[in-house]
């Protein structure tokens, strides 16, 4: 079932969806023997049920008047969950700017709201202070999942799509939290699932083509009423999220979208998961929007090492639209949108993307300008302008080719380019005897008794693998006034989701009070950028009576299968016509764009 061919690209075009899983206020958890390479997919899915028409296609449309009838969906009635609208939130508090999410029905304290995937960016030239390009509006810091952190040395970002990346985030008064503390044995934060489904480097040509890790979900802190904008939790900002509730607004307002109701994941015949119409969907028809963040093609590189042979290319690449002849990448960040598969062999696209359609009555003339979210003047600046530029989104829409019936499979074409990538990627991948004695500390600690950690004397006649070692939660201040031979003693109120850091474990032994199993262990300092300040330790530390929850088998830097020197790399390609002129490398030589200051400097919101 893993084979994979030239001829047959059955993985490549199921691969962005395997590994997903629908959260409808529940968790549930599956795994697909195929899995995927993209998914920035995320959260909740953002699957808006625009009824308008594109302009260029009205004359063709397969109903009456260039108008497709669909089922409206009121906001407090059945047909809506979440909505997807201009954010008055950010538009209040110069927070951010565009869309925001909106809950059509009542949401009770403790549930969970939406899973969604995560996408590392290692040694990334945005942990620079004085690089600050629109990216890193929609990316997390990396201490936020330290164990992410710890796979490379010069700092890692996360990108989570959906409300991570849409939502206001504050620290007062928020109503959605990351789910979970995630200090059983062995486990992630926040209840994140690092799962790669069975594929190795040793067997599969898609290892580390797509994020393993994925399940992080929110839970609402409180009721939420039918109408409010959701707000995630964060410390950049202090406005009081409890303020604001959203007015009753019309269903029918093109800026006002309904994201759940048109469309359904399921299992896809190419094996792992696909999106389906949940009823008719007619030819013209937008069937799921997105709003996406341009980017330059250099802002994918790895900042490395160059004497460590891994890729040079971010895992980001494989979850972005674009074209050869640019520089100018698209990154979607509403929810689902990478559900949509490549069509298999025997069948053809039954729908394209395009570029979103803002009616007269919701243009940026109308909206306030904090809330305007698609701006068509980008297409007549250059990519490097557009690139730098904050403050201005773009939105793609997902548009029916043909009549769509029930339950059918929606299918994109992925470009030509990307098609003949991969096939040239399977042609030259050759896995190494060293590949077949690989083991990621996901599946050691997934197929192998963890609940008791070796020793260093014991690893000397029974060792881990050499790619793994041991990390522990430690997040004592470094202790600079004591003697540098002093023991110290791990306490319970220490945290299990901050400081994580390499460690060795010394000695194992029962303690006399609990009858606890013990280890006596070697804190190690930490050269990464993107960890806190308070976790910095200038020298090794000795620590007693640390609990086996508060130790990890982690992958040792640069060794997972996101760093394979021959793991695949490539855009999804967009349909001819769909960049403008202006956005062509050709129109970029010899001027002086990269000297060109950043724009909208006033929509900054994070900081490194």
């Amino acid at each position: 079932q893993h084979q994979l061919s030239t001829t047959c690209l059955c993985i490549l075009y199921c691969h962005k969806t395997t590994m997903m899983r629908r959260i409808s206020l529940s968790l549930t958890r599956h795994r697909s023997p195929v899995t995927t390479m993209s998914t920035i997919l995320m959260m909740t899915m953002v699957l808006v049920s625009v009824n308008a028409s594109l302009p260029e296609v009205a004359d063709k449309l397969d109903c009456v008047g260039g108008a497709c009838p669909s089922a409206s969906p009121t906001l407090d009635g059945p047909g809506c969950g979440l909505w997807l609208g201009p954010s008055p939130i950010k538009q209040a508090e110069d927070h951010g700017f565009g869309l925001g999410v909106f809950t059509g029905t009542p949401i009770p304290k403790g549930a969970t709201v939406e899973t969604e995937i995560l996408i590392p960016i290692h040694d990334s030239l945005l942990h620079n202070e004085n690089h600050h390009p629109p990216l890193r509006e929609y990316v997390w810091n990396g201490e936020n999942m330290p164990e992410v952190v710890m796979e490379s040395q010069r700092g890692s970002f996360l990108f989570m799509s959906g409300l991570a990346a849409i939502a206001p985030c504050t620290s007062k008064n928020y109503n959605l939290e990351l789910r979970g503390r995630g200090d059983g044995v062995n486990a992630a934060r926040h209840n994140v699932v690092s799962d790669s489904g069975d594929v190795h480097r040793a067997t599969s040509p898609m290892a580390g083509a797509f994020s393993y890790r994925h399940n992080v979900s929110y839970t609402a802190v409180r009721d939420i009423v039918v109408g409010e904008e959701l707000t995630v939790q964060c410390s950049d900002d202090d406005y009081d999220g409890g303020s604001y509730v959203l007015s009753k607004f019309e269903p029918n307002d093109s800026a006002v979208v309904c994201i759940d109701s048109n469309v359904r994941v399921a299992p896809s015949e190419l094996g792992g998961q696909g999106l389906f119409a949940k009823h008719v969907l007619h030819k013209g028809s937008v069937i799921t929007s997105t709003p996406v963040v341009p980017m330059d093609r250099k802002e994918l590189v790895l900042e490395k090492d160059t004497s460590k042979d891994v890729t040079r290319q971010q895992l980001l690449l494989n979850y972005c639209y674009g074209h050869p002849d640019s520089d100018l990448l698209l990154l979607p960040y509403g929810p689902m949108v990478n559900y949509i598969n490549h069509p298999p062999q025997g069948k053809s696209a039954n729908a394209i993307i395009r570029w979103h359609q803002v009616s007269d009555k919701n243009s940026n003339d109308v909206l306030p300008r904090r809330q305007q979210h698609h701006h068509p003047e980008l297409f007549q600046e250059s990519a490097k302008t557009v690139a730098k530029t904050h403050g201005k989104g773009l939105m793609m829409d997902i548009v029916a080719l043909r009549k769509i019936s029930p339950d059918e499979e929606i299918y994109i074409d992925y470009g030509k380019d990307f098609e003949e990538a991969y096939k040239a990627h399977i042609a030259q991948w050759q896995p190494t005897e060293k590949d077949k004695l690989y083991r990621s500390a996901e599946h050691y600690t997934r197929t192998h008794d963890v609940s008791t950690i070796r020793t260093t004397r014991e690893q000397q006649t029974n060792p881990y693998p050499e790619n793994l070692a041991t990390a522990c939660f430690w997040d004592e201040d470094d202790p600079d006034d004591q003697a540098t031979d002093a023991v110290y003693s791990w306490s319970d109120d220490e945290e299990i989701d901050e400081c994580l850091r390499p460690c060795v474990i010394l000695d194992r032994y029962v303690h006399e009070e609990t009858g606890e199993e013990m280890y006596m262990a070697k804190m190690m300092p930490m050269d990464n950028t993107e960890v806190s300040s308070f976790c910095y330790l200038q020298e090794p530390e000795i620590v007693s009576d640390v609990p086996r929850r508060a130790i990890r088998i982690i992958d040792r830097p640069y060794t997972t299968d996101t760093f394979m020197k021959n793991t695949f790399r490539h855009e999804i390609g967009v349909p001819e016509g769909f960049y403008p002129d202006e956005w062509m490398r050709k129109k970029l030589r010899g001027n002086s764009q990269d000297d060109s200051p950043d724009f909208g400097v006033e929509f900054k919101r994070k900081t490194a």
